[in-house]
């Protein structure tokens, strides 16, 4: 009879601690979950300015007060946050350092991110930014939708034509770039 390679007590040991590597990566300190237990900043306004910041559980200022208006009364360090500055929608982290100017939708920037990939907007192009608010591919299209299952319809001439307050985008050139700027089917 064929013994099995794992079934000696050295092979089952090993099975044993890569079985529970794999746990701690699915289910523990390696998954957003772990990020869970992190105490979130919250917003708070300034009597005085009447300007938004970010406070953290124990009352401490993370972020001066220095915005107008915010999207999430609540963010953990490891999100994104936008919030309106003098220069209009900006999208912070949690130092509040200034990342990029969000693409907007009826004057808001999107809600998250698309396929782990946020719309950017600069100078009237579109560009797109990772989950963690590095511009990955510079603004450089006139018109950019959304990732989705890894690709992202763009061009590079367009036409923006109104419906009312709404808009819609026309091109005969669209196309589709992958995460690192490559055309794709």
């Amino acid at each position: 009879m064929k013994r099995l390679k794992n079934c000696t007590p050295h092979g089952l040991k090993k099975t044993i601690k890569m079985c529970f590597f794999l746990f701690l990566g699915l289910f523990g300190v390696f998954s957003p979950s772990a990020h869970a237990q992190q105490s979130p900043f919250l917003v708070f306004q300034d009597a005085s300015s009447e300007l938004y910041g970010f406070k953290d559980a124990k009352d401490t200022v993370r972020i001066p007060a220095r915005y107008t208006y915010y999207m999430y009364d609540t963010f953990y360090t490891w999100q994104l946050n936008f919030v309106v500055s003098d220069t209009g929608w900006v999208a912070i982290n949690a130092k509040g350092e200034h990342l990029f100017s969000p693409f907007l939708f009826e004057n808001v920037p999107e809600g998250g991110p698309s396929d782990g990939m946020y719309r950017v907007k600069h100078r009237g192009k579109i560009g797109y930014a990772n989950a963690e608010g590095n511009i990955v591919i510079p603004p450089q299209y006139p018109c950019g939708y959304g990732f989705a299952n890894g690709k992202a319809n763009v061009a590079l001439e367009c036409q923006t034509l109104y419906e009312g307050e709404h808009y819609r985008w026309e091109s005969n050139d669209w196309f589709y770039i992958d995460k690192y700027n490559r055309r794709v089917e």
